[in-house]
């Protein structure tokens, strides 16, 4: 009698130990195991790191308001997941930093997935194509790659446009490679005539130019490049749920609405 009392026992406290494996287990599940969703659902935020001076993809409008495609589609993903989006302003070249220093909780700004890049952070899904063009002045075209042989060229220091320009055979070529801390100041020079030329994302010359009418476009890129929203490295569960937002975004005609909003007259 003692061995069969023992013996169901036994039976009760394997049941009862298989029962709540399986309930962390589903927790987990919708949850994640690493705990970033739990706790963005639970802060009720999350915070978004970017550089500010980068439209169409973000920047601060007149008002000082944060607008632009990756804003409003963090907007969109932060109510779909019921909480909000805050924005933070960090410089480009620093900002995986403090992503990784947890300032920040996420990376939307026109990222470009790189290897460099995958190896200190992790990345959404593939959400955007994108190129890195030569601008120059409409009086002084510049069309081919090979063209920028003596020129003085500008780049955003830390961009994907600054790596494509130094890894291309013209790097030996240029006479002056000049790197900033935005594209705005980029532009800037180039209009004043201090650069030939600038290589830069079309997403941000080619919106620049909508209202200016002041740049060339070249027929050669550099890069065809993807863009991605940047993580943690163990931010696996928050990051899957962006992921999810963005597809349902896609599904239902959202993502098509607010690409129509910012880039309608170039994408048309």
């Amino acid at each position: 009698m003692d061995w069969i009392i023992h013996t169901i026992q036994e039976d009760d406290i394997k049941k009862f130990v298989l029962g709540l494996v399986l309930a962390i287990g589903f927790s987990s599940i919708l949850l994640g195991t690493d705990g970033s969703l739990e706790k963005v659902l639970k802060d009720g935020y999350f915070v978004v790191g970017l550089d500010d001076t980068y439209p169409p993809v973000g920047f601060k409008d007149e008002d000082g308001e944060f607008v632009g495609l990756d804003i409003d589609l963090a907007k969109e993903a932060a109510r779909r997941l019921g909480v909000e989006a805050r924005f933070k302003s960090c410089e480009w070249d620093g900002i995986i930093f403090e992503l990784r220093g947890k300032q920040i909780d996420m990376v939307w700004n026109g990222m470009v997935i790189t290897p460099e890049r995958e190896r200190q952070i992790s990345f959404s899904k593939p959400y955007y194509a994108v190129g890195q063009y030569i601008f120059s002045r409409k009086g002084e075209p510049y069309t081919k790659i090979a063209e920028l042989d003596g020129k003085t060229v500008g780049v955003q220091l830390g961009s994907t446009g600054q790596v494509a320009v130094e890894r291309n055979t013209i790097a030996d070529d240029l006479k002056d490679l000049r790197k900033y801390a935005n594209v705005v100041e980029v532009l800037l020079d180039l209009e004043a005539g201090r650069l030939d030329a600038a290589v830069m994302s079309i997403f941000v010359g080619g919106y620049y130019n909508l209202t200016k009418n002041t740049l060339a476009l070249s027929t050669e890129n550099f890069s065809e490049e993807l863009l991605g929203v940047g993580f943690r490295h163990e931010d696996v569960s928050f990051r899957e749920a962006i992921d999810k937002a963005i597809d349902e975004m896609k599904a239902d005609g959202t993502f098509s609405q607010i690409e129509a909003k910012w880039l309608g007259d170039l994408i048309n």
